[in-house]
């Protein structure tokens, strides 16, 4: 698996950051649909890390955050359809740039 440098890790929040800007400026509703996303990966992740089993923790993270994914624009797409293209476009980004690998505990060898 390739391993992302800083620079590439400072690309993708500027891309973030720029997608969660134009959004919120169309839509100040933008805000907290995009923040409840990221936090709940965040939480999917954090619990997935607690399965020890890699198989069931690959599983596990990606049915959960792609179902999130949609979840999430079915929601944004219900309330505030004007900001669609902006919130697919970040939780796509979101979830492809962030590795779950990440968050696993670092198992020491015996």
């Amino acid at each position: 698996m390739k391993k992302f440098n800083l620079k590439s890790y400072l690309i993708i929040a500027f891309i973030y950051l720029l997608i969660l800007v134009s959004g919120a400026i169309a839509n100040p509703l933008f805000l907290p649909i995009a923040l409840f996303h990221t936090a709940s990966i965040s939480f999917i992740y954090y619990f997935g890390s607690k399965i020890q089993d890699m198989a069931l923790n690959v599983g596990y993270i990606w049915l959960s955050k792609w179902t999130l994914f949609i979840i999430s624009l079915v929601i944004t797409g219900i309330f505030a359809p004007d900001i669609f293209l902006y919130a697919m476009t970040l939780f796509i980004l979101f979830n492809v740039s962030i590795n779950p690998a990440n968050f696993m505990p670092n198992k020491k060898s015996v």
